[in-house]
């Protein structure tokens, strides 16, 4: 994962490498922060 959290997550297999793009939590937007912070805050407040 590129980001811990968050990825995206590259899964390597004998068929090769399929990168999976991980969602932002859809409550994310309710947060009154700019978008890149609001990123690394969800990887908190959602536990």
């Amino acid at each position: 994962m590129e980001d811990d959290f968050l990825g995206p997550l590259h899964v390597k297999t004998s068929q090769g490498t399929e990168i999976i793009e991980a969602k932002a939590p859809g409550w994310l937007d309710r947060l009154d922060v700019p978008q890149e912070f609001g990123v690394q805050l969800a990887r908190y407040c959602e536990p």
